[in-house]
């Protein structure tokens, strides 16, 4: 199945999702079953607290990332293209004694796995009260509204489930809802969280790679990543493994500048995507 992988070169801010729901609605407008699919979303409250009337509306831990997916990809279930989603919320330093370093960081608050079944998708969610402990009284009040109106209702989660979710450790959870959409479509574009630089073990098949910086956009081959990364593996594991790291080995093939968006949630235009999707699908 032909697939693509997009990676972000900063740690924030890439312009990933922009990138890949462009390039999706770009090829499905060009008749080519196109979907784009996130397999681990984050959510920052404080940046985006309209996906709390989502969450509520849905009864679904949801990102504004996987519904912007979602629709690109011609109305998808996001439970799919994105099967696990984490919510975060900012720490309140006068709950941690206005210590700097606690003080400055984001908390899990809720979250989503998914497992896609032949004929199903199961779903768990989870709430971490020991997090809600420690973040603005108003805001831990709307996380916990929230959270009522989730179906299933979630669990407590323990220390221990949330490290596992942050550190990726619902591989096949994931892989099971990935392979659904591998075996329902005709082309795939993944994209990755942050700065990672493999989401997943299979985004590693991925024809090419897309590394997304501001206003740029490198391309490396899929197979060049690939070997990359198993080099590299051994110092850490594949999910530790950055964007940056990769690159330093893979070098870029080719590089193609996009122009400044005023009206970002517009996405690229086709004119604007033309050149890159003329390179990787002529060499495809």
């Amino acid at each position: 199945m032909p697939s693509i992988l997009v990676v972000g070169y900063h740690e924030h801010d890439a312009g990933k999702t922009i990138l890949t729901g462009s390039l999706v609605s770009i090829l499905r407008g060009r008749g080519v079953d196109a979907v784009a699919v996130k397999p681990m979303a984050g959510v920052d409250l404080w940046e985006s607290p309209w996906v709390l009337n989502e969450i509520k509306a849905r009864g679904l831990v949801v990102s504004g990332d996987a519904l912007k997916l979602a629709e690109a990809s011609g109305g998808v279930d996001p439970e799919i293209l994105n099967p696990v989603t984490l919510i975060y919320a900012p720490v309140d330093p006068s709950k941690v004694h206005w210590r700097p370093r606690i003080g400055e960081g984001n908390v899990e608050v809720l979250g989503r796995v998914s497992v896609c079944r032949e004929d199903r998708v199961d779903t768990m969610h989870f709430i971490n009260v020991e997090a809600l402990n420690l973040i603005p009284n108003g805001l831990a009040s709307s996380v916990l509204e929230a959270g009522g109106r989730l179906k299933p209702y979630p669990f407590r989660a323990s220390r221990e489930l949330v490290d596992k979710v942050v550190t990726g450790g619902f591989t096949a959870e994931i892989e099971s809802c990935m392979s659904k959409v591998y075996s329902s479509h005709g082309l795939v574009v993944v994209e990755s969280n942050s700065d990672v630089a493999v989401p997943t073990p299979s985004s590693l098949g991925a024809e090419w790679v897309l590394v997304s910086g501001r206003g740029v956009v490198a391309v490396v081959e899929g197979e060049r990543w690939a070997k990359a990364v198993e080099v590299l593996a051994g110092t850490g594991g594949v999910r530790a493994l950055t964007t940056r790291d990769v690159l330093s080995l893979t070098g870029v093939k080719e590089v193609f500048q996009l122009p400044f968006l005023v009206e970002p949630i517009e996405g690229y235009s086709e004119s604007d995507l033309d050149p890159l999707l003329s390179y990787i699908l002529g060499r495809s």
